[in-house]
């Protein structure tokens, strides 16, 4: 806006000097003028006496002595009549010359006024701060408000299909459970380069921006009942139904945001934790377990459009596991409590989703699969010298949630 007033600004300095300039110049001609005014009585006064004294020849004779006393008579009558014409034209010219400086002044004042008095009225159409000329979309401030905040809450149901397997292993049959679980999935987002205000976001900061970092924590928890189809450890044939399984995941991700046009991608890798307890003590041949799982995530998100209404997207996610651990509770049988370290395996997860974004919230249907795939475990070894482990296995889960972003 600066640029736009100074400009204006400067006009009217223009204008003025050029008005000041020409009315210096007037009165220059003026005074040129009215100089040359005051002269040419000079000229003729001279004349003067001389055609009273013809006048007065033609009417009287006299000698050439009172004709020459009349003249030097009548001469020095037109010497003081000369000084009161000049005077008279000195003094009206100055008279002319103060009024017309006047009204050049008035009319120098008149213009400075108009110059001075136009601008508010121009002022006002450039008043706005004008934002910086972008590549962007103009669009793209809205889209922000309906897609993005700087810190968003979600939450949602989940559910999905389970089913956990182990190989054949010396011997015996291998293991399977499936079975239906249960859940909620929670999160916070926070992405540093969207303004907190709604107010800002269509600001040229945010219109022009191209991105930032992302951090968030999110969890989930479910409950199921999985039904066993193994064996015993002599090698029978061994089913048991409905046992109580409960997990947990938490995860704690940081990423970069990338826009590209309307979409949006996002990199991001960090560290989670996942827990499940499986629980079939309440069966003579069965007892309880727990697995824990700490493994690095490295993902990859898209949005095909941050604009209101509906839209596409999808994750990709590796993930590096780092270290688990089994605890089997053969306390029940009269063993020790098992430890089996576990520290080679893998897994890996996608999901397509499906959302609709308004100007506040986001709701989405996201169908989703994970999968590990997790190799045996250390040896362990009780008091008795007997040893244990934890054989490779392999676990799926398919299902669809629910989510509201806010």
């Amino acid at each position: 806006m600066k640029r736009v007033i100074y400009g204006e600004t400067q006009e009217g300095i223009f204008n003025f000097k050029w008005l000041a300039v020409a009315v210096l110049i007037l009165i220059v001609v003026v005074r040129a003028v009215s100089d040359g005014f005051t002269q040419e009585p000079q000229q003729a006064e001279p004349n003067a006496p001389t055609g009273e004294v013809k006048k007065d020849r033609a009417q009287t004779d006299t000698s050439d002595e009172a004709v020459k006393d009349q003249d030097d008579a009548k001469n020095e009558d037109g010497d003081k009549d000369e000084g009161d014409i000049k005077d008279e034209g000195d003094t009206k010219d100055e008279g002319d010359t103060k009024d017309e400086k006047d009204e050049d002044d008035g009319k120098k004042d008149e213009d400075d006024n108009s110059v001075h008095a136009d601008e508010p009225n121009e002022a006002p159409p450039v008043a706005p701060p004008a934002a910086k000329p972008t590549t962007r979309s103009p669009a793209k401030p809205a889209a922000l408000r309906a897609g993005f905040k700087r810190a968003a809450w979600d939450i949602g149901p989940e559910i999905y299909s389970f089913k956990y397997e182990e190989p054949p292993f010396l011997g015996f049959s291998g293991i399977k459970e499936e079975g239906i679980f249960y859940g909620l999935r929670f999160g916070f987002t926070f992405r540093d380069w969207v303004p907190a205000s709604s107010k800002k976001s269509s600001s040229s900061k945010i219109s022009s921006s191209d991105g930032g970092a992302m951090l968030r924590a999110e969890g989930r928890f479910a409950f199921g009942q999985v039904d066993y189809d193994g064996s015993l450890s002599d090698g029978t044939p061994y089913t048991i139904d409905n046992i109580d399984d409960f997990t947990f995941e938490g995860r704690l991700l940081l990423g970069a945001d990338i826009l590209l046009e309307d979409t949006l991608n996002t990199l991001y890798a960090g560290i989670g934790y996942r827990y499940l307890n499986d629980d079939s003590s309440f069966d003579p041949a069965g007892y309880e377990r727990e697995s824990n799982y700490l493994y690095v995530p490295l993902g990859y998100q898209f949005d095909s459009s941050h604009k209101a209404g509906w839209s596409l997207g999808f994750g990709a996610e590796f993930d590096l596991f780092l270290i688990g651990e089994q605890k089997s509770y053969l306390s029940k049988f009269g063993f020790n409590d098992v430890y089996n370290r576990q520290s080679s395996g893998y897994g890996y997860r996608a999901s397509v989703r499906l959302q609709q974004k308004s100007k506040y919230t986001i709701f989405a249907i996201e169908p989703f699969y994970r999968y590990w795939d997790i190799d045996d475990s250390e040896v362990e070894y009780d008091p008795w010298g007997i040893g244990w482990i934890e054989p490779a296995n392999e676990t799926s889960e398919i299902g669809i949630q629910l989510i509201w972003i806010f």
